[in-house]
């Protein structure tokens, strides 16, 4: 008998085509056992809700309200770290930007500023490559890198390994004042 399925809400940056290959290949050369994340599923998750039994409406409302309140820039992102765990494979960060986790943070502050149940935890961004058992591991590798310029929400039916779009917005690049570049890791 399988698992139930089970759904959840999630915000994301889906890597472009690009980078997302790079990350793809990186995951084949790792490991050649396990089960790999798909090409078209591999994205770096943000504020993601609690899992239902069925997908609630009024929640999928909630978070698209988010979606269409956020006005943020577009968001550097570059993963320099491959970490194993006993149960996946994940490239990620080595140093996150604090511009990127002021970002994670204003979407989980307005998700439950309506009510929205989020799974709580500490931000740690990331992409799973692939799932497999194993020991523990983190080294560098060579970077990958992209500038995320859309904020997806995505309905995840877990145990189908199905992800449907629920909603795009556009990260708005701001005039900044004083013709300051803002860095990486400001």
């Amino acid at each position: 008998m399988s698992a139930p399925i089970r759904h959840r809400v999630f915000f994301t940056f889906l890597p472009p085509s690009g980078p997302r290959g790079v990350i793809a290949q990186l995951g084949e050369r790792l490991h050649s056992d396990g089960q790999h994340v798909r090409y078209d599923r591999l994205h770096l998750t943000l504020s993601i809700t609690i899992d239902f039994d069925e997908l609630p409406p009024s929640i999928v409302d909630s978070m698209k309200r988010v979606g269409d309140e956020i006005t943020e820039a577009p968001q550097p992102i570059l993963l320099d770290q491959v970490s194993g765990s006993n149960r996946s494979i994940v490239l990620r960060p080595s140093r996150t930007p604090r511009s990127l986790k002021r970002f994670e943070k204003e979407l989980e502050r307005r998700a439950l500023a309506r009510r929205v149940p989020l799974h709580r935890r500490p931000f740690s961004p990331h992409v799973t490559m692939l799932y497999r058992p194993g020991r523990p591991f983190t080294r560098l590798t060579d970077p990958i890198g992209w500038t995320a310029t859309e904020l997806v929400l995505l309905h995840s039916a877990v145990g189908a390994t199905r992800h449907t779009v629920l909603g795009r917005w556009p990260l708005q690049r701001r005039e900044e004042e004083g013709g300051e570049q803002l860095s990486l890791f400001d």
